[in-house]
């Protein structure tokens, strides 16, 4: 899924025609401030796309002086603050925004971005939708809240909600990526398999999708085509953690077990608590014979993740032809008890 914000600053235009001399001086006083807030804004945003973020403040702080009652000013204040890492300023300043102008879609937006950063999903939600029922083509509304519902494990509710994105915007690849994420989870193999299909085809850059339509071919046993999916992610992203490990596991089922090592070391020389590729390098070990470094390779992995259903089955395997009946009968039933079923296969 997509790591950015999103949230943008919004312009306004500033204009300097001539006041006519016969105005008030209150109204001349009024005018003129309102003038100076705007160029101040407008300067704001100009700061602020030079990534001189503390200048970009001081000008969005000077408008609202000028201008208490400046909605756009108190908006961008907020995404001046939220890429500073001031979540609870950038909150709320939204807040006002939106107390000014309930209609204010963007401002429902970024605000639900922020409660997404902060693990508030019901309020992210809540808000996301509030931006959408104002402008219901503000698109990464909905993609966000497809995310939302994807994380959430409510398929149907994101591909409904990644599907509204892609209607708005067709190019958008990373709603084709997480549709296809969720189409995968659901069950819906082939539509997931034109999603991410899609998704490189729009950016042929995304390693993630690559890696995401090489998952697919592994688990179909399209070990060749997987691997070269892998292989393309990797070669966009070197040291791509979870391409590597995958790699790895395709160069395992065709018996190509120097090269699935040599990609499961590039993972764990990098991090070494990675208990995925532990368990990996576990099952290429228990392939190759070393039975005892298998074990110890699950055992390591669990004890970075003592949840890990994977490690205790495969563990209790490598045990069983070590000949620790009683230790591979633990395995297997710590593994059905983290709702691993196929681990019931192996017991008495």
């Amino acid at each position: 899924m997509m790591k950015s914000l999103f949230i943008t600053l919004m312009f306004m235009c500033v204009f300097t025609g001539t006041l006519v001399s016969q105005v008030a001086d209150t109204v001349r006083v009024g005018r003129q401030n309102m003038m100076q807030a705007e160029k101040a804004y407008n300067d704001g945003i100009s700061l602020f796309n030079q990534a001189k973020l503390t200048e970009s403040m001081q000008m969005f702080n000077e408008a609202i002086s000028l201008r208490p009652n400046f909605v756009e000013a108190f908006y961008n204040r907020g995404v001046v603050k939220a890429e500073m890492g001031d979540i609870n300023g950038a909150l709320a300043d939204f807040k006002i925004a939106l107390d000014a102008n309930p209609e204010f879609a963007m401002a429902y937006f970024a605000r639900g971005r922020m409660h997404m950063t902060e693990g508030d999903r019901l309020a992210a939600l809540k808000d996301f939708t509030g931006a959408i029922a104002s402008d219901s083509r503000l698109y990464f509304a909905h993609y966000y809240k497809g995310v939302l519902y994807l994380e959430d494990k409510e398929y149907d509710k994101a591909i409904e909600d990644f599907t509204s994105a892609i209607n708005i915007r067709a190019d958008f690849a990373h709603a084709y990526n997480d549709r296809g994420s969720a189409r995968k989870l659901n069950g819906e193999v082939q539509a997931a398999i034109s999603d991410y299909q899609q998704a490189v085809l729009l950016d042929p850059g995304m390693a993630l999708a690559y890696n995401n339509l090489g998952s697919i071919r592994l688990e179909l046993e399209q070990f060749n085509q997987a691997h070269d999916l892998f292989t393309t992610a990797i070669n966009l992203s070197p040291g791509y953690e979870k391409a590597l490990n995958n790699r790895a596991i395709a160069n395992l089922k065709l018996g190509r077990y120097d090269m699935a090592m040599e990609d499961i070391n590039e993972v764990l020389e990098e991090s070494p608590e990675n208990f995925t590729a532990l368990t990996t390098r576990g099952m290429i070990k228990y392939r190759t014979n070393d039975f005892d470094g298998a074990a110890e390779d699950y055992t390591q992995a669990i004890r970075i993740n003592p949840d890990f259903a994977p490690a205790y089955l495969n563990r209790g395997i490598a045990r069983e032809i070590l000949r620790d009946a009683r230790g591979a009968q633990l395995d297997w039933e710590k593994a059905v008890s983290l709702g691993l079923t196929e681990a019931s296969d192996y017991l008495d």
